[in-house]
């Protein structure tokens, strides 16, 4: 409204219906007015507003950096895809790595369970394994040994006798041997039986046995026949154990008489020369004996 009269204003009339019929140019901001990009006249006598080249390249720069912002969110998108698969794999090995160590560890304790059961069936077959040698040496004792008499067997025993005599040789110690046979065993197995020989047979080992020493080699070399070794025994020692032994025999309910031959070892001596030597020497006592 104007002061005359309250009729409206031409010219602010006019004015207003102007602005409503400007190009769009006219609103640029007045910095863009102030930097002198006016209204310039177009070809066809008409006025447009165009923008300075300092604002375009400010929205392009606008647009490149959303254009870029974008692309790094798509970019962000798929690395939390990928983010999210190597959790999920990961998830997945250590499940797998859960199981294994399960059952390795089940397998570690079967293989444990498995090694203490061989180590105690090692001990078991030890044990029997001791048994066994046992059982050997004692069988292979026995099999060395008369059953009769107690006495070794003539292979067995001649084998003991001649390490006696190298050992003897090598320490330098005397050895004597005694070939002692039992006068008239073939009369008594004639005229009271084999059973009364046996006893007359134990009866003539058990007392050889207690009046040597538990290191000397009685030895069944015959039928009523026993070679014996006495080491570090001189010929006059070894005579007075037999006599002692002759003695208790004879002293028995039923006596029973031997004869006996000594044979000291000589430096250069075999064992069958010893014993020969031993054997002419008991001939040579009982032809001596007085009828």
């Amino acid at each position: 409204m104007s002061e005359n009269g309250g009729q409206p204003d031409g010219r602010a009339v006019s004015q207003r219906a102007s602005d409503l019929d400007a190009p769009a140019e006219l609103d640029a901001p007045a910095t863009d007015r102030a930097n002198g990009d006016g209204p310039r006249s177009s070809d066809n006598g008409g006025v447009r507003r165009s923008r300075s080249p300092t604002a375009l390249e400010r929205d392009l720069t606008h647009q490149a950096r959303t254009d870029a912002a974008r692309r790094r969110d798509l970019a962000a998108e798929d690395r939390d895809r990928a983010a999210q698969g190597r959790d999920e794999r990961a998830r997945e090995r250590d499940e797998t790595a859960e199981r294994r160590e399960a059952e390795s560890r089940k397998i570690a304790a079967a293989h444990r369970l498995a090694a203490e059961c061989d180590r105690e069936m090692g001990a078991h077959d030890r044990r029997l394994a001791a048994g066994d040698r046992a059982a050997a040496a004692a069988e292979a004792a026995h099999a060395g040994i008369d059953h009769l008499t107690g006495a070794l067997r003539r292979g067995v025993g001649l084998a003991a006798i001649q390490r006696e005599m190298d050992r003897t040789r090598r320490s330098g110690e005397p050895l004597v041997i005694a070939f002692v046979d039992i006068d008239g065993l073939k009369g008594v197995n004639d005229s009271r039986g084999h059973f009364a020989g046996d006893r007359v047979l134990k009866a003539v080992a058990k007392t050889i046995r207690r009046h040597l020493r538990s290191y000397d080699v009685i030895t069944r070399y015959g039928g009523d026949e026993f070679v014996c070794s006495l080491a570090s025994q001189d010929t006059p020692g070894a005579a007075r154990r037999f006599d002692a032994i002759a003695a208790r025999l004879a002293a028995r309910k039923s006596a029973v008489a031997i004869t006996v031959g000594l044979a000291e070892r000589r430096e250069d001596d075999s064992l069958d020369a010893l014993i020969h030597r031993a054997d002419v020497a008991m001939i040579d006592a009982r032809r001596r004996r007085p009828v």
